[in-house]
């Protein structure tokens, strides 16, 4: 039981670690795509920089605390992580990703279309769609792995 659950934990740490590393990437992105935007909007005073700062803040807050989450599922599923007394802080870290990730699907599905959307902007849209998919999967794969231990 104990080798095939490290099998799984195994597993799981490689796909978190992608997932991780596809993060980092689109905050760094997300920010450098957010600079020129606060150029452009300058001049259209401050109400509006002030609007763009704070979704750019609540953004960068899930990016971050997307990251920090993934980080701490990779360290739970080390082989030598004990399990005694963290389950839950880590289960309720895993399922408030998994919140983020099914608004993050809606949002990102609803943005999709519409007049003058590019091909290229819809496919790195279903791209990012697909991206959160597959880490819900992981997450419930990680939960219930988790549960049955």
């Amino acid at each position: 039981m104990s080798k095939q659950f490290n099998n799984k934990m195994g597993f799981l740490k490689k796909v978190f670690l992608v997932l991780l590393v596809l993060d980092i990437i689109d905050l760094l992105s997300a920010g450098i795509s957010m600079l020129s935007t606060f150029k452009q909007l300058a001049g259209y005073g401050q109400l509006m920089l002030g609007v763009i700062g704070a979704m750019t803040a609540v953004m960068a807050a899930v990016q971050l605390f997307e990251i920090m989450t993934k980080i701490f599922l990779i360290k739970s599923t080390s082989p030598t992580f004990s399990w005694t007394s963290k389950r839950k802080g880590y289960a309720t870290a895993a399922k408030l990703l998994v919140l983020f990730n099914v608004c993050a699907v809606i949002i990102n599905l609803l943005s999709a279309g519409g007049e003058g959307a590019t091909l290229l902007n819809q496919g790195y849209l279903y791209l990012k769609v697909l991206a959160s998919v597959v880490e819900i999967l992981a997450v419930f794969f990680y939960l219930h792995t988790v549960k049955r231990r």
